[in-house]
């Protein structure tokens, strides 16, 4: 009889810590999951009376249930920042993408401006100069003139291309298409890398310009370029950098009349 009725007090108890446990976490398979679980941990513990015992595994049910609960909130945190960076992400891509495609454009359009301010070889010399860091000596031996007059041609083309009266005629000699064609040039050597075309556009030797080869490349490579248009004081101008080091800006004409 006694056995009888520490059973039913023992399955009083445990339906009264399964409604606390179904208070807190809602699911029936969670208050069954976190009651078996304060049974499993009060083996290793020894309260001195049945009293003591349910106490402890109703502050353990408690303690167990709460402890989901902030789990689970957590882990929804989570979720949800990981689901926030990935449209974040995506539109970052989408936007990183928009931002390359009119930065091609922008810069496209800038040394299609330095080519209505200098003529093609010039702009091949300054390209080569200021972007690949070749030396003058270099430039000289492909385009067949001293060090001195190369120097001196770079500067005086450097010089033009800073002047802000917009805008500037289209070189006479040279119709849209062929600028079009050494805009082309000139893009296509600084997003590869490769001078190659650019001497080929300063050679003195017709075969070096016909077959596009470079007359003279030395031991200067093909560094890391990349070039961006920026916007200083109301001129476009080029941005030139190397291995992520700033190397120079080219001003190449105004963003607008100023009266």
């Amino acid at each position: 009889m006694s056995n009888g009725s520490n059973s039913d007090h023992g399955g009083a108890d445990r339906q009264r810590l399964l409604a606390a446990a179904r208070r807190l976490l809602r699911t029936q398979a969670d208050a069954e999951d976190t009651v078996q679980d304060a049974y499993l941990r009060a083996t290793s513990v020894r309260p001195r009376t049945p009293e003591s015992l349910q106490a402890w595994l109703n502050t353990v049910v408690r303690n167990l249930a709460v402890d989901q609960l902030r789990r689970e909130r957590l882990q929804r945190t989570y979720l949800e920042r990981c689901a926030r960076q990935r449209v974040l992400e995506l539109d970052e891509a989408e936007s990183s993408l928009e931002q390359t495609v009119a930065m091609r454009e922008e810069c496209i359009a800038a040394l299609d401006e330095l080519l209505r301010r200098v003529d093609p070889k010039e702009a091949a010399a300054i390209v080569l100069r200021e972007v690949f860091e070749v030396d003058y000596s270099d430039i000289a031996r492909a385009a067949g003139k001293t060090v001195a007059a190369s120097r001196q041609l770079i500067h005086r083309a450097l010089a033009r291309a800073h002047r802000a009266h917009p805008p500037a005629k289209r070189q006479e000699n040279v119709s849209d298409d062929e600028t079009a064609t050494y805009v082309s040039v000139c893009w296509d050597a600084i997003q590869s890398r490769n001078p190659a075309a650019l001497f080929a556009m300063i050679s003195a030797s017709p075969v070096a310009r016909a077959l596009g080869l470079p007359a003279a490349l030395g031991e200067c490579g093909a560094p890391r370029t990349s070039s961006t248009l920026v916007q200083i004081q109301g001129r476009y101008a080029i941005a030139f950098v190397l291995d992520g080091v700033l190397l120079c800006v080219v001003p190449v004409g105004t963003t607008a009349c100023v009266d």
